[in-house]
């Protein structure tokens, strides 16, 4: 094997065994590593610049921390294993997809700015247990306070509660139910009961 020289004096050092049967390239360094720096830093690999790894990486695989001072960009799928704890999330699209839990803790918030998009459904508030109902969207377990107006049947409430359409009354456990119609005819309420 050739001896190692110095930078600038051999373009390209060649370490390993190259044969028949065997085809491998291995560097075994005992010490620190310094690339684009003659200052490891007490680090095992420190490396000053740009780099590019092609294939399969492997980060802290049998335990360990893996930390960056700057921004982390990734340009395709990021696939985590196990549980992702993040500080703040900044996001222009967020797409969860099965169970998600979110705000465990009783000081954690979840605060959304600009048009939110739930496609599927549905979403549960207050309970990990869904009602079982395919076509019902949104559920609430608990109550909710809504400081504005609700629209049913609008998109432009003109009142504190704004119902276009029929509304129905029915005691919880009893079979006695009335409707709530609007009568156009004569302009006025009906109570119909069913």
């Amino acid at each position: 094997m050739s001896q190692p020289y110095k930078s600038g004096r051999q373009k390209n050092l060649n370490l390993g065994i190259t044969s028949v049967t065997e085809n491998d390239t291995i560097l075994q360094v005992t010490g620190k590593v310094g690339i684009g720096t003659t200052f490891a830093d007490g680090r095992s690999l420190y490396v000053i610049g740009d780099t590019q790894i092609t294939g399969v990486t492997t980060l802290a695989s049998n335990g360990g921390i893996t930390t960056t001072g700057g921004d982390l960009y990734v340009g395709a799928d990021l696939y985590i294993k196990d549980d992702l704890v993040v500080d703040e999330i900044n996001s222009r699209n967020l797409n969860i997809t099965g169970v998600s839990t979110l705000g465990i803790a009783s000081a954690t918030t979840l605060y959304v700015t600009g048009i939110s998009t739930f496609r599927n459904g549905p979403v549960i508030v207050g309970s990990a247990t869904s009602s079982g109902t395919t076509d019902q969207k949104l559920q609430i377990t608990g109550g909710a306070h809504v400081s504005g107006s609700v629209g049913v049947g609008t998109t432009n409430p003109r009142e504190t509660l704004d119902v276009i359409g029929t509304v129905g009354v029915q005691a919880s456990g009893s079979a006695n139910r009335f409707e709530i119609q609007h009568n156009a005819a004569l302009n006025s309420l009906d109570f119909i009961f069913v």
